[in-house]
């Protein structure tokens, strides 16, 4: 296929301005603004100096520029002023002021309503600026709305619609009830008595499915297209299907017909050769048509620099293998709903809308530039954190917006830089810039899929551990060698706090868990629970104490300095060398550690089974599970 790039190589010549006056994008002579502060800001004749009211004003070597300036009340007068041209702009400086309407005049109502469109914005609270973006439903579902302003709707469970996502319907909102459930690949339905609200969780390993105002009265179905699948008959009735081992889905698809609910996975491109070879991508370039996107300081559009972005990127990504769908070619006008069917009909494996960003006008241009990558929801590859880390992004923030509300995949938008911003305005619009952003980007997107690729050697069990977590290899280790198990089937439970009891058990595991003579004398070590041989054996080899004479507190966390004492002890059990001494002076917190725990910490420090983390030893600290595996891995040398 020809490269589509040989299209749109006249984007350059738009970084060559032609000086025949001093142009300016965001200011207009006698307008109005109640802003307290404005950015002047266009283009003029690099080769002269520019003035402002008689102060010289930066611009960059080819003209570009912005002026940050205070506006007094009534009319403010700027001359721009250089060799060749003269301007005069007045500002008048209004008294209005913006109100944020926020929770402003909710009515109690009881009415229901039915979603009129596919995923409308969904809010946990009418406040914008403070929002949490809830899964967004789909056209169909019933609200029971409790409350109203003029432009939202309340439901019953607290989420937040706009009135003109919704039509009133004259049904009753009763309890619902789920009456059967239907599993096959990749899909599940639910048979109910009406279309409810929902919420889904997407995790790595599992999806938990919450119904409202439901009632289950459906036999599970002992299905082997999952795993394991449970159910909590509360309200709301909550279904949690656990994926099989070697499932691999990045995303879903909900929707209802009539009152059947119906979830479609969408599983993830399998690459043999690790590599981009096959993977659905879709590339989004924003604006288009007749949306022009911002205009920046100069002649250049935002939606230009966006496809030109886009089109040097699906190069790149094509070159390498990936199926790339774009969702325009050229200079047309696609809505956001027909963008966001795109991705749902193609479902593919990741989606990327390329942005060039920009300021208000009453900010100051000058004081923000940079990349920065914007998502909607936390998917279970963290694939918005991997695509920053691997692009050296300036960072990535939570925003509501329409093509990374999709479900169906991981979604990001890429603001490539502010069109706002002078010298990144004279960098976007120039094709060998746009690209090496494009490489950027598609660097990114392929250091992405490497890791998500690794993660198909991860042969442990637990959906809460990951290939590239800190601690994966130490909890592998300890797993395979039988010293750990999870808290449950699915899970390892990293950041939970290691327990008296489960240290124990470690140990005794350890030493091939040997015979006890009788029970525990500790009355609350129960004698049915997995750990009361490995605590009857520790105490008759001296390797722990209780925490009273009685009482052994099986469930209660360790902190660092007992865990060092109890290793210390089980070491001289063992007859190893304990001649090891580390400095404790080095450590800015020696002053905390416990007298009994000194002789312990300094063996620990000095052969290396503790170390410090920022000079400190956190003697006092809990220890997570995911930190214990690591000691135990130096421990044993395993």
């Amino acid at each position: 296929m020809k490269k589509l790039i040989a299209l749109i190589l006249g984007v350059s010549l738009f970084s060559v301005n032609t000086w025949a006056d001093i142009q300016m994008n965001y200011v207009k002579d006698g307008m109005k603004t109640s802003a307290s502060s404005y950015s002047l800001a266009g283009s003029a004749d690099p080769n002269y100096p520019l003035y402002i009211n008689g102060k010289k004003v930066e611009t960059t070597s080819e003209g570009y520029f912005s002026y940050y300036v205070s506006l007094a009340q009534g009319v403010n007068v700027f001359k721009f002023e250089n060799t060749t041209a003269s301007k005069t702009y007045r500002i008048t400086r209004t008294n209005g002021s913006s109100t944020n309407s926020g929770n402003a005049n909710f009515k109690t109502v009881n009415l229901v309503g039915e979603i009129n469109k596919n995923h409308p914005t969904v809010r946990s609270r009418p406040d914008e600026a403070n929002d949490d973006l809830i899964l967004p439903y789909v056209k169909g579902t019933l609200l029971h709305i409790v409350a109203q302003n003029y432009e939202y709707y309340k439901t019953a469970n607290g989420s937040y619609v706009y009135k003109d996502t919704v039509n009133l319907v004259n049904k009753k909102y009763g309890e619902n009830s789920v009456n059967s459930i239907e599993t096959a690949k990749d899909t599940i339905s639910f048979n109910m008595n009406r279309s409810t609200e929902y919420d889904v969780e997407f995790a790595k390993d599992y999806m938990e499915v919450k119904l409202y105002d439901t009632q289950n009265k459906a036999v599970i179905p002992d299905s082997s297209d999952f795993d394991e699948i449970s159910v909590e008959n509360n309200t709301p009735a909550t279904y949690t299907f656990y994926f099989n081992k070697g499932d691999n889905y990045v995303g879903f698809m909900a929707g209802y017909e009539g009152n059947k609910f119906t979830i479609k996975l969408n599983d993830r491109t399998v690459s043999p050769e690790k590599s981009l070879k096959g993977m659905k991508i879709v590339l989004d370039a924003g604006h288009g048509g007749t949306d022009n996107g911002t205009l920046g300081l100069g002649k250049v559009y935002e939606k230009t620099v966006n496809l030109a972005i886009v089109k040097y990127l699906y190069d790149y990504l094509t070159e390498r293998g990936a199926v790339v769908t774009l969702t325009r070619k050229d200079d047309t006008f696609i809505s956001l709903g027909d963008r966001t069917n795109i991705i749902n009909t193609v479902m593919p494996d990741i989606s990327v809308s390329v942005h060039c960003n920009s300021r208000n006008e009453w900010e100051d241009f000058g004081e923000k530039q940079g990349t920065l990558n914007l998502y909607s929801y936390d998917t279970p590859d963290r694939f918005v954190q991997k695509l920053t880390e691997y692009m050296d992004n300036t960072g990535y923030q939570k925003q509501n917006l329409a093509l990374t509300r999709t479900t169906v995949c991981p979604a990001v938008l890429v603001e490539t830089g502010y069109m706002s911003n002078p010298k990144e305005y004279q960098y976007l619009i120039k094709a060998e810039n746009q690209k090496a952003m494009a490489e950027k980007i598609g660097t990114g997107i392929e250091k992405y899929f490497e890791n998500i690729l690794n993660q198909a050697e991860n042969t442990l069990p637990f959906i809460d551990v990951s290939v590239d977590d800190w601690y994966y290899n130490a909890v592998k280790k300890v797993y395979e060698n039988e010293l750990f198990s999870g808290t449950t089937k699915r899970k390892f439970a990293p950041k939970s706090y290691i327990t008296r009891g489960m240290l124990m058990e470690v140990l005794y595991r350890k030493e091939g868990m040997p015979s006890v003579e009788g029970k525990s004398k500790f009355e609350d070590v129960d004698p049915s629970a997995y750990f009361s041989n490995a605590v009857a054996w520790a105490e008759e080899n001296d390797i722990v104490n209780g925490v009273t004479d009685g009482l052994f507190a099986p469930y209660e966390p360790m902190t660092r300095e007992q865990v060092a004492t109890v290793l210390y002890k089980y070491a001289k059990y063992k007859n190893a060398d304990v001649t090891a001494q580390g400095d404790l002076s080095s450590f800015a917190d020696i002053n905390y550690i416990s007298s009994w725990a000194e002789e312990s910490l300094k063996w620990v420090v000095g052969s290396k089974i503790f170390v410090g983390n920022d000079g400190k030893l956190s003697p006092k600290a809990y220890i997570t599970r995911a930190e214990m595996a690591t000691v135990i891995c130096s421990f044993y040398n395993i």
